[in-house]
C-alpha cells in the first residue's frame, strides 16, 4: 500500500470524523435543551457560514507551502475541544462549538479533498470515497453512545485526545505537498466552466429540496404515526444509508458518474411521487426511505469527494470544492428560518413539487459529460462482452 494513499485516507477520516462529532455536539444540544426555532437557526446559521466563509478565505491565501494549511484545521479543531472541557454545554457555549467546528471544517476540507484528488486516481475516486465516508460514519455512530456515557466535558476531553492522535499520525508520515495557483483564477475559471454549471444545477436543487422537504416529512408522520412506527423507519435509512456508501462507490468507478447520477435522481424522484401520492399507505414510507437512502448516499459520495475532482484542472482543485459544496453550506445555514413558512405547503402538494423538480435536476446531466475516462468504460465493455462470449462459447461445446 503506498505511503500517499494510506495519508490520504488518513486525513479524510479525521476530517469527516471531527466535522460529524461537532454536527452529533449540535444536534444532542438542540434535542436535550429546548431551544427556539430562531436559536435553532443561529446555532446551524453561525455553523455553515463559518465553514462556507472559511474555506474562501483560506484558498485566498497566498503561501505556496501547503503544510502550515494542512495542520491549521486541526488545530483550530483542538482549540475548539479543549477550551470547552471545563464547562457545561449552554447556548453561547454551543455558539462558539458550532463557529469553530464550522471554521476548522472550512479551513481543512480544500487541501484534505484536493489532496485526495490528486493522489487517488480518477478510475478509483468512488471506491475509496465510498469507504472512507462508511468509516467515517460508524465511527461517528459509536460516539453516539460515547457522549452518552462521558457527557458533555468527557467527551470533548476524548475528542481533544483522538485530535491530537490525528497531527501525530499525519506528522510522522510527514505529507508534503507544493502547488503554485493563481489567487484570482479559482472562483473565476470555475463559474465560467459550463461542465461544472451542468453538474452544479442538480446538486444546488438537491440541498433546496432535502432542507426544506424534510421538515415536512418530519412534521407528518409526527402528526399520523406513532413514534414506534417512525424507529423502524429511521433505522432503516440509518442502514441503507451507510452501506449505499460502499455501493455508490463501485457504482460511480464501473458505470461512470453522470448515469449514476442520474439514476439517483430518477429514483429519488420516484420517491417523492410514491409518498405525494400515497402518504397514508405504510408502505410508502417504506420504499421512500429505502429509495431515500441509496439516493442521498449517491450524492453525497459523488457532490462531497468525486466530481469536483474530476472537473478540475490542475492548480485550480482547493476553488472547485469550495464553490461545490458552498450551495449545501448555505442552503442549510437559510433553511432553519424557513421552516414555520414551509411547514404552511400541503403536504402532497409539497411532496409533488419535489418530485417534479428532482426529475428537471436530470435534464442539465444530460448535457454534462462524463468525467470517468472513456478507454476505462470502453475497457470494462469490452471485458464484459467477451466474458459473455465466453460463456455462450462453453454453453455450445457442452452441447
Amino acid at each position: 500500500m503506498k505511503r500517499s494513499f494510506i495519508i490520504v485516507f488518513i486525513n479524510l477520516f479525521f476530517i469527516l470524523v471531527l466535522h460529524q462529532s461537532v454536527s452529533l455536539l449540535i444536534r444532542d444540544f438542540i434535542s436535550s435543551v429546548g431551544v427556539s426555532y430562531i436559536e435553532k437557526g443561529i446555532i446551524y446559521l453561525v455553523h455553515y457560514l463559518s465553514a462556507a466563509f472559511s474555506s474562501i478565505l483560506i484558498i485566498l491565501t497566498k503561501a505556496k507551502n501547503m503544510n502550515f494549511q494542512f495542520y491549521l484545521w486541526f488545530i483550530i479543531a483542538i482549540i475548539n475541544f479543549a477550551l470547552h472541557i471545563p464547562f457545561e454545554p449552554s447556548f453561547g457555549q454551543l455558539i462558539v462549538l458550532a463557529a469553530l467546528g464550522g471554521s476548522a471544517f472550512g479551513v481543512g476540507f480544500p487541501f484534505s479533498f484536493s489532496f485526495f484528488a490528486e493522489n487517488i486516481s480518477v478510475e478509483k475516486r468512488g471506491r475509496v470515497s465510498g469507504i472512507a465516508l462508511l468509516i467515517a460514519g460508524l465511527f461517528s455512530t459509536s460516539f453516539t453512545f460515547m457522549l452518552k456515557l462521558l457527557k458533555f466535558g468527557g467527551f470533548m476531553a476524548f475528542l481533544t485526545c483522538f485530535t491530537i492522535l490525528g497531527v501525530a499520525l499525519l506528522w510522522f508520515l510527514n505529507p508534503s505537498r507544493r502547488y503554485k495557483k493563481d489567487v484570482a483564477r479559482p472562483f473565476i475559471t470555475v463559474l465560467t466552466n459550463r461542465y461544472y454549471l451542468l453538474y452544479l444545477i442538480p446538486w444546488v436543487i438537491f440541498c433546496a429540496i432535502d432542507a426544506l422537504e424534510v421538515p415536512i416529512l418530519k412534521s407528518y408522520l409526527t402528526q399520523m404515526y406513532d413514534p414506534e412506527f417512525e424507529e423502524p423507519l429511521i433505522l432503516i435509512y440509518t442502514f441503507v444509508t451507510s452501506f449505499s456508501f460502499i455501493l455508490s462507490g463501485f457504482l460511480l468507478d464501473y458505470y461512470g458518474r453522470k448515469k449514476a447520477l442520474i439514476s439517483g435522481f430518477i429514483v429519488l424522484g420516484v420517491a417523492y411521487a410514491i409518498i405525494g401520492i400515497a402518504a397514508q399507505l405504510n408502505l410508502s414510507w417504506y420504499i421512500y426511505f429505502i429509495f431515500y437512502g441509496l439516493a442521498s448516499a449517491l450524492f453525497i459520495t459523488i457532490y462531497t469527494m468525486v466530481i469536483w475532482g474530476d472537473l478540475s484542472p490542475e492548480g485550480l482543485t482547493e476553488g472547485y470544492y469550495v464553490l461545490g459544496l458552498f450551495p449545501f453550506f448555505v442552503v442549510t445555514a437559510l433553511s432553519e428560518f424557513a421552516i414555520p413558512y414551509v411547514l404552511q405547503i400541503p403536504v402532497s402538494a409539497a411532496f409533488s413539487f419535489a418530485s417534479f423538480f428532482l426529475f428537471v435536476a436530470v435534464f442539465p446531466l444530460m448535457f454534462a459529460p462524463e468525467t470517468l475516462p472513456e478507454k476505462t468504460l470502453k475497457e470494462r465493455e469490452l471485458k464484459s462482452y467477451i466474458e459473455k462470449a465466453k460463456r455462450v462459447r462453453e454453453k455450445f461445446t457442452k452441447g
